[in-house]
């Protein structure tokens, strides 16, 4: 099998559940992992300014790696243009991949991928939810038609949550596979005691950490509620700061200005496990919003393989962790749960907890994943080449 996978977030960022299934998927089919190509508003970015003239793909974990050409540029609004960059980018994928044998499947991550799909020419169009994302703002409104449309079209529906599923079942009436985060144990030696990590030498304990993207999902005043309440507790941020809500911003300046609330900067994923093991518990604390509800936080499994008691917004996703994971929704649970984690009284312990990480490994959703894509191969031959027309489908331009 063939795969040309696409998604919105650069292969080296830390914490996203696309990597961790691709690379595993790629011991045993040909993998093609891209961005999309630039367009107009990417210009006098950072980004765009470091973008390879010519392109290439870096091989990463066994994954060929698109890093697009500058010169390979959307213009949404010259139609002729943009259609042509699109076929241009499509034409280097399937390039790419076209020594290979097996059915060429384009496997979506997001609904912004749509109009590659016609150009693309795929066997079969898979598309994998991790978010609910015509929830998310003024631009989720916007997305909401592609996403319906490939709810339409696509030959295998995933979501990472039951919420996701439930919403796009109820849109469509179609069957939606759940597939959850997972975690890779090899990473995180549970009960290892790693040399403290040079960011939070000077951080006293009890250390209580977030790790991860630092955005609108967090509940940021619930966490300068709690520090302000018990300012011997030190609580560590670890992550990129982006993608906020209108007052974030002053939100984030009062908790930079508390002495036991440290906000520092995001780090490879290959050092994720030494700052979680150098915490004393960890933090799933997310704002109450729909799009939030229907997550489901890779970190909480993290948190787990390390050992590390866990306390956490009452989100769908989490409550079957129960039993090792401390569920709390008012600032006085969070309180109650926090000091209880902190005192060694946490749920469960860390046989039990690392237990629960190993029954979510990432080699057990793959191991479902690629059942999932041997089925869809099995029970439809695929379109011919020439184009997704030939379904009684239509693919949007």
């Amino acid at each position: 099998m063939r795969i040309v996978a696409l998604a919105p977030n650069d292969w080296d960022a830390p914490w996203m559940n696309r990597q961790n299934l691709l690379s595993r998927l790629a011991r045993d089919h040909k993998i093609v992992y891209s961005n999309g190509i630039w367009a107009s508003w990417h210009l006098g970015t950072t980004a765009y300014a470091r973008a390879p003239y010519l392109g290439r793909f870096d091989i990463r974990d066994g994954v060929s790696v698109d890093r697009c050409s500058s010169w390979l540029m959307r213009i949404p609004r010259v139609r002729t243009l943009d259609q042509l960059a699109i076929q241009a980018a499509c034409f280097r994928w399937r390039n790419r991949l076209a020594r290979y044998p097996g059915p060429l499947v384009a496997y979506l991550f997001h609904p912004e991928y749509l109009p590659f799909l016609k150009r693309l020419r795929a066997d079969y169009v898979v598309y994998h939810a991790y978010d609910l994302f015509r929830f998310m703002g003024p631009r989720g409104k916007y997305l909401e038609p592609a996403e319906n449309s490939l709810l339409d079209i696509a030959d295998l529906v995933i979501a990472t949550s039951e919420e996701t599923a439930a919403d796009m079942r109820s849109r469509n009436n179609r069957r939606v596979e759940v597939l959850g985060n997972g975690v890779d144990l090899s990473r995180f030696p549970a009960g290892a005691a790693p040399p403290e990590r040079p960011e939070l030498a000077n951080i006293p304990r009890p250390r209580i950490g977030y790790v991860g993207a630092i955005n609108q999902k967090v509940d940021f005043e619930l966490v300068l509620a709690l520090a302000k309440r018990r300012p011997s507790w030190q609580f560590v941020f670890v992550g990129e700061i982006d993608n906020l809500r209108p007052g974030d911003a002053e939100l984030i300046a009062a908790l930079r200005a508390c002495h036991n609330i440290h906000i520092l900067d995001a780090v490879p994923q290959r050092e994720v496990p030494g700052i979680l093991l150098n915490l004393d518990v960890g933090l799933v604390c997310y704002r109450t919003l729909k799009w939030t509800l229907a997550g489901y936080p890779l970190k909480a499994l993290e948190y787990l393989a390390c050992g590390l008691p866990v306390v956490a917004t009452n989100l769908p996703a989490l409550q079957s962790f129960a039993d090792v994971i401390a569920i709390a929704e008012s600032a006085d649970e969070w309180e109650k749960a926090l000091a209880a984690a902190i005192a060694g009284r946490g749920n469960g312990n860390t046989a039990s907890r690392v237990a629960m990480a190993r029954a979510n490994s990432w080699d057990t959703r793959v191991a479902r994943l690629d059942s999932l894509l041997g089925e869809m191969v099995s029970q439809r031959a695929p379109a011919q080449p020439s184009s997704l027309h030939s379904r009684t489908r239509i693919v949007p331009s």
